[in-house]
């Protein structure tokens, strides 16, 4: 069924145009996307925290960061004898953190070993933009009023 004049025409028309603009804003905030997380870097540093606090609209864009550690076992393995092995790993042979806690505090296993298995990761969570709470806007408000009153020459 071909339909160019009538309403389903009409309709097919419009959903073409509104997904060119959608496609055109997917673009754009793309590209402020970008953009916004260079300079955060720039600003933060590559990889680090950061919060940022719109006084205007009340929203917040943050990135918060942790490391998470895992031990490579295999690694851990070819470097420890069989004893050191077996008091640190369970029946099914699996790495048990505490057990391998514990024999090093002993002293019983290096710390130099471990730390050499051991690699870690950077998780980077963002949220936002969100409604800044009422404790962010009056934090911007007393870090705005502080700035402020350093900038304003003294009577």
């Amino acid at each position: 069924m071909v339909e160019e004049n009538g309403e389903i025409g009409a309709i097919m028309r419009r959903l073409l145009a509104i997904k060119a603009q959608q496609d055109i804003l997917a673009a754009e905030e793309t590209v402020l996307w970008d953009t916004f997380y260079a300079r955060a870097d720039v600003e933060a540093g590559e990889g680090k925290a950061y919060r940022y606090l719109d006084r205007f609209n009340g929203l917040v864009i943050a990135r918060q960061v942790a490391t998470s550690e895992t031990v490579d076992e295999k690694a851990l393995a070819a470097n420890l004898s069989k004893q050191q092995w077996l008091a640190v790993t369970v029946a099914t042979r699996k790495l048990e953190p505490k057990l391998l806690e514990a024999e090093m505090m002993r002293g019983r296993i290096s710390f130099a070993v471990v730390e050499e298995a051991t690699s870690r990761k950077h998780i980077v969570k963002r949220y936002g933009p969100r409604r800044a709470s009422k404790e962010e806007l009056a934090e911007l408000a007393a870090e705005e009023e502080k700035n402020d009153q350093e900038v304003a020459p003294a009577s």
